[in-house]
């Protein structure tokens, strides 16, 4: 049985790592048909980002859709809006097979139902470095850079360290069906600009660390209760101390996606240090993700 169990999982992790690849890929695509920006992280408001682009409230699959075969669901959305707004809210209440990582809850229900404006989950997440989901001075002081950003968009040129050594994207974990507010769970709400598209370097993989959200199911954040081991969670204030790790149920480690498209397993014992140079996008360092 632990042979058998070891194989399936080997086959779950393969596939979650060519998830990983393809939306990687999606992003260079994207980037290629887009003067060399890359897609947004998510937008918390109505602004016009770097790349001369209007945006509404949304979250990064919205511009990969077209680059992943969900070209229906590109040409149904509409910029000029909201996500939760219009028919907006139906196209991220779509099911995409490549949201979802089979390590984890791939037949889950996955709509937080005790809201008005639900929608899917996800396992995967874009890298916004070394900062929180909002940016704020303290963070600006600090920053090394990252290929995403919440408001602001990249290019592929702003990668200094090299899309070889820098990471796109991870895996969160999926906590909940969320059919009530004591299932709530911002991790894996990969749709919500409010909610967790992006990962951090502020934590290694599956951190012992909570994670600090801005909603999390009860017991992950009670130090005795045997949630809390695997998902440590603590209630965030508001978005700009926002931060969390990537996490998954593979043993040992997580996949991460670089921006060249070539996909890492990285181990949960990885120093701070290396993982943090692999997340930046203009910080130097002379490490890498092994």
């Amino acid at each position: 049985m632990p042979a058998i169990q070891s194989a399936r999982e080997a086959a779950r992790r393969s596939k979650c790592s060519n998830n990983l690849k393809q939306w990687a890929l999606s992003a260079h695509t994207h980037a290629d048909a887009n003067k060399g920006w890359l897609n947004i992280a998510g937008c918390p408001d109505s602004r016009t980002a770097q790349n001369g682009k209007s945006y509404n409230r949304l979250s990064w699959p919205t511009e990969l859709w077209a680059f992943i075969e969900q070209l229906p669901l590109a040409e149904k959305y509409n910029y000029s809006q909201h996500f939760y707004q219009g028919t907006n809210l139906e196209t991220y209440r779509v099911r995409i097979p490549a949201y979802y990582c089979p390590s984890d809850k791939p037949n889950a229900v996955e709509k937080p139902e005790f809201t008005t404006y639900w929608t899917v989950l996800g396992n995967y997440v874009v890298n916004v470095g070394n900062t929180h989901l909002h940016v704020d001075s303290t963070d600006l002081a600090i920053q090394t850079g990252a290929p995403y950003g919440i408001g602001n968009v990249h290019g592929l040129e702003s990668i200094i360290d090299g899309t070889s050594n820098t990471a796109a994207f991870s895996e969160v974990l999926i906590l909940a069906d969320k059919k009530t507010a004591a299932d709530a769970d911002a991790r894996g709400a990969i749709l919500n600009d409010s909610g967790t598209p992006c990962f951090m370097s502020i934590l290694t993989p599956n951190s012992k660390s909570p994670d600090e959200v801005r909603w999390c199911l009860n017991g992950t954040t009670d130090t005795s209760n045997s949630l809390y081991k695997k998902y440590p969670c603590s209630v965030a204030p508001n978005n700009n101390k926002v931060q969390n790790a990537a996490r998954s149920n593979h043993p040992g480690g997580v996949n991460v996606s670089m921006c060249d498209s070539g996909v890492k397993f990285v181990t949960d014992s990885i120093a701070h240090s290396i993982w943090q140079a692999g997340l930046s996008a203009y910080g130097r360092e002379s490490e890498t993700l092994p």
